[in-house]
């Protein structure tokens, strides 16, 4: 697929989300709901092209954190919308739908499939978790 024009809607790939290596933004070893909330005063959730950014990109300047990563596809299944917006950074996206606790407790693990959790303790000192979405 070619790359998207700014604005438009993105069908289908993945994309990852940060995930940051805090209290209550794991549980058990996967990611919570949390994760998926818009910012106070945001209607969207940012999340990255995977096809346009690697790990490394993605996390770097954020110490400790991990990422997960999400079909555009289940997104999409779930009434979400996901927009390109590369003014807010390299392979940027805008995730909207999410704006209540129960729009984002549909995400991991309840309706997306299983989480695998890779890593250590939830300790910034160590390295990463890191969460691959399976379905």
């Amino acid at each position: 697929m070619a790359d998207p024009a700014p604005g438009q809607s993105v069908p289908t790939g993945s994309v990852y989300r940060r995930i940051p290596n805090w209290q209550d933004y794991f549980k058990d070893g996967r990611p919570t709901s949390l994760n998926f909330r818009p910012d106070s005063g945001e209607e969207t959730v940012s999340m990255a092209l995977t096809s346009m950014v690697t790990p490394d990109e993605l996390l770097a300047g954020f110490p400790g954190f991990g990422r997960c990563t999400l079909k555009i596809e289940a997104l999409l299944a779930l009434g979400l919308t996901v927009t390109y917006t590369p003014e807010h950074g390299q392979g940027h996206v805008d995730v909207g739908g999410l704006a209540g606790k129960d729009d984002c407790a549909a995400l991991p693990p309840r309706r997306l499939g299983e989480w695998k959790h890779q890593g250590s303790k939830l300790d910034p000192s160590t390295r990463p978790h890191q969460c691959v979405e399976l379905c």
